[in-house]
């Protein structure tokens, strides 16, 4: 289900709108929904589970730029140090947000997996049969 209601809806409105918006995944682990609330904003209870000032400062500002500057890559503090980041659009890069097995940050641009994107065209040819 997390697929066919979180995921790949995001993918359709990436396409439809090819080339004007950024793609990321917020992957702290546990990486429930609604977990990055407390990332943008840090007085929300109980706080970010992943208390670092360089993830909290790079993950938020870069979200912070596209309201500001409308591009992520509009750096208005130096410590953010989230890498360029390049709109969207099917193959191409999206930024992943997460800390190590050692705990450091981890922030980096990936490719979408090919896999992802078959399973959420299924997802899409049988929308009319789940209305999703």
């Amino acid at each position: 289900m997390g697929e066919s209601v979180f995921i790949c809806p995001t993918y359709l409105l990436q396409e439809t709108f090819a080339g004007r918006g950024w793609k990321a995944e917020f992957a702290i682990p546990p990486g429930n929904h609604a977990e990055d609330i407390p990332y943008y904003f840090t007085s929300y209870p109980p706080g970010p589970t992943y208390d670092n000032t360089q993830f909290i400062t790079s993950f938020s500002q870069s979200f912070m730029s596209i309201v500001r500057d409308l591009n992520p890559n509009a750096k208005f503090d130096p410590s953010n140090t989230t890498p360029p980041w390049s709109t969207y659009e099917q193959g191409n890069t999206q930024m992943l947000f997460n800390v190590t097995e050692t705990g450091a940050t981890d922030i980096h641009a990936f490719t979408t997996d090919e896999a992802l994107l078959e399973r959420c065209a299924y997802w899409r040819s049988v929308s009319e049969y789940t209305e999703q």
